[in-house]
């Protein structure tokens, strides 16, 4: 605080004084300025004997006037004129500039503008300004009687020359960003006390210890808002140094709050705007996506139309699920996922929702057919929008599990959208899509029609595999106008898609190539791999086959090993199972058909 007896009006007022041995330090303001002051520290720094003792160092005060940091130094380097004990005093301001930490300030009080002007100091270096003084001891390399001569006519351009602080600093050695005004006087050191004499210069009484002169006393200083007016020596005899002063005008930054603020909500207000121009706008419709009805194996297509109705490019990109590498399940795809959209212009985004697998099928039958899904539409620097893509799968047998639909206890689409899991097991073993192809087939003789295979592409005469599986999913009888080829097509087809395949691939493996027993080996692996309730179906499907293949060839039609190798793909789901297929064929297996006699062997 103030002192009470120093009016604000005038006067000046200690900041601080402190004293280490031979070296003092006070620094003095004028009391109308003590208001604006705070952070103020002293601190010393020893660097004589030992490292610490107080003979040589320095005394540092440092506070803040406004809201400018300020730091003064005063040292006393070690002195000796012999060669190498310049770089001894480098060490020293090294040793004082890395040693003198003031302390943290807790700025949790702090106002917004104390904030603003940035944290206080702790080290020298890091003050707005900073002013070094004292005896720093640098000397001149030259001999005694030069420097006598060249003081005789005052030639100080050619003492700096030899000067060691001027020699270190320009070396990079010492004092690197600070600065020294022209030095426009004599050496400071060393006068014989009350005179303006040097000791040494010859005219001393005898014994007189003989000191080249040097400038000894130095000020410097470092900063950008600070100018030195005035460097020069003092008449002052009471040493055998002179001392040097120095006036400084020195510019302080103050942080008016209110003006800050009025400069704080205009520059808001442009970057307010700013922002608006350069970020990416974009519209997109719609944001919900009706696809309808979807078929297995059909796709529906929707689209969404992003528009730039913004001033700059746009980027778009479709944003993955969190913790996966997908944008949308494996039904929907995306087209384009991601792309650059123009000012002014528009970019149509196609949504084609399709299930074509059994592991699809599968999933949305857990999911009773409902589709119900949001992508993540990114604008790079903008909004992000939530796309919804809505719809019904229409339920079907195909893709389903052989343990799935024997437990159906009707048709998959007979029950309407009622949850059609966790059905009670029936006593069905043979599949409904199953039993009614192979029924319908065995009617009539259609097995024997010489064209069977040929035309079986999807929409292909009347009854295409489409309209089949409808009338299958939905417990309908076929037409009698239903081309034989097609339903033969749809039953392979369904057995395409189910999950697993009907023969395992285990069961191929273990049987090899035959051999032996390859018969007997066949159906004993099929016994053994193959689950307990889709050996009836294996074995269905085996007597069906033979009554085929005896049908086809009593009409002339395609050859048993053409049958068995469509039949082994679809069974296998792979190729390479045609030798077992026909091992089966040619083995004991067989179940009933339609109107026969079960007769399950094995």
């Amino acid at each position: 605080q103030l002192p009470q007896d120093v009016p604000e009006e005038e006067g000046y007022v200690q900041i601080g004084s402190k004293q280490l041995v031979g070296i003092y330090l006070t620094v003095w303001m004028k009391a109308s300025l003590w208001s604006h002051t705070n952070h103020i520290e002293v601190l010393t720094i020893g660097c004589g004997a030992l490292g610490f003792l107080g003979n040589k160092g320095a005394v540092c005060l440092r506070f803040s006037l406004y809201n400018t940091s300020l730091c003064f130094v005063c040292a006393h380097l070690s002195s000796g004129e012999s060669h190498g004990t310049e770089r001894r005093r480098d060490a020293e301001v090294a040793d004082i500039l890395d040693r003198a930490v003031f302390s943290d300030v807790d700025i949790s009080t702090w106002t917004f503008s104390e904030l603003l002007a940035g944290p206080v100091p702790t080290t020298i270096l890091a003050h707005d300004v900073a002013i070094w003084i004292g005896d720093l001891n640098y000397r001149i390399d030259l001999d005694n009687l030069v420097i006598h001569e060249a003081i005789g006519r005052r030639d100080w351009e050619f003492l700096f020359e030899a000067e060691q602080l001027q020699v270190q600093k320009a070396a990079g050695m010492v004092f690197q960003g600070w600065n020294e005004g022209p030095i426009d006087f004599q050496p400071t050191y060393r006068f014989r006390i009350g005179q303006d004499t040097y000791c040494g210069d010859g005219t001393g009484p005898e014994g007189e210890k003989k000191r080249r002169p040097a400038w000894c006393d130095r000020i410097l200083y470092r900063g950008r808002e600070i100018e030195q007016l005035t460097y020069s020596m003092t008449d002052v005899r009471s040493s055998d140094h002179r001392p040097v002063s120095s006036v400084f005008l020195a510019s302080l930054k103050e942080i008016i709050p209110h003006k800050l603020e009025d400069v704080r909500h205009e520059l808001r207000r442009k970057l307010d705007h700013y922002e608006m121009t350069i970020q990416p706008q974009c519209s997109v419709e719609p944001v919900l996506v009706e696809i309808g009805n979807v078929r297995f194996e059909e796709p529906n297509v929707g689209k969404v139309t992003v528009k730039n109705i913004g001033d700059v490019l746009a980027k778009i990109q479709f944003l993955n699920f969190p913790g996966t590498e997908r944008i949308c399940p494996s039904w929907i795809r995306v087209s384009p996922t991601g792309c650059a959209v123009d000012m002014g212009c528009s970019q149509d985004i196609n949504l084609t929702v399709m299930v074509e697998s059994a592991e699809e099928s599968q999933q949305l039958y857990e999911q009773n057919g409902m589709i119900d899904e949001v992508l993540v539409l990114h604008i790079e620097g903008g909004r992000d929008f939530f796309v919804r893509v809505q719809g019904t799968f229409e339920l079907t047998c195909f893709g389903l599990s052989i343990e799935k639909q024997l437990d159906l206890a009707q048709p998959v689409r007979s029950r309407g959208p009622a949850p059609l899991i966790d059905l009670a097991p029936t006593t069905r073993t043979i599949p409904h899509a199953m039993d009614e192809l192979t029924a319908w087939l065995l009617q009539m003789e259609r097995l024997r029609e010489p064209d069977l295979f040929l035309g079986q592409e999807e929409g292909s005469g009347v009854g295409g595999i489409s309209t089949i599986r409808d009338l299958l999913d939905e417990g309908e009888t076929l037409p009698t106008d239903t081309a034989p080829g097609e339903a033969l097509a749809s039953l392979i087809h369904w057995l395409e898609c189910l999950p697993t395949p009907l023969i395992p691939t285990t069961a191929l493996y273990r049987w090899g190539n035959g051999g032996k027993g390859f018969m007997e080996k066949a159906v004993h692996f099929l016994q053994q791999e193959v689950p307990v309730r889709h050996f009836p179906v294996v074995a269905y499907l085996i007597s069906f086959m033979r009554e085929l293949i005896s049908q086809q060839a009593a009409g002339e039609g395609s050859s048993e090993a053409h049958i068995v190798s469509l039949f082994s793909c679809a069974m296998c789901q792979r190729a390479g199972g045609e030798g077992y297929v026909k091992a089966l064929l040619d083995s004991s297996i067989s179940c009933s058909l339609p109107g026969k006699l079960v007769d399950l062997l094995g």
